[in-house]
């Protein structure tokens, strides 16, 4: 969700509750909380998207110039 919120199950009631994405980034409140399936599935799409754009960037970014001291055979 772009508003800054997340969407969280508490661990001492089960309740769905809505909280500041930050919270989960500090460990004594985060522990508190679960993320929905539909979060956890989000988080798993983003992580590979990043990975796939990493991949693609070290891909791209071999050439075939040589190093310096490396002479061409």
């Amino acid at each position: 969700m772009a508003d800054g919120f997340i969407s969280v199950y508490s661990k001492a009631t089960g309740d769905k509750q809505r909280v500041p994405e930050h919270w989960l980034d500090v460990p004594s409140i985060a522990k508190q909380f679960n993320k929905t399936p539909r979060q956890r599935n989000r988080d798993r799409a983003d992580e590979q998207t990043t990975n796939q754009a990493s991949d693609t960037q070290a891909t791209t970014a071999n050439t075939e110039t040589p190093a310096t001291g490396d002479t061409k055979e």
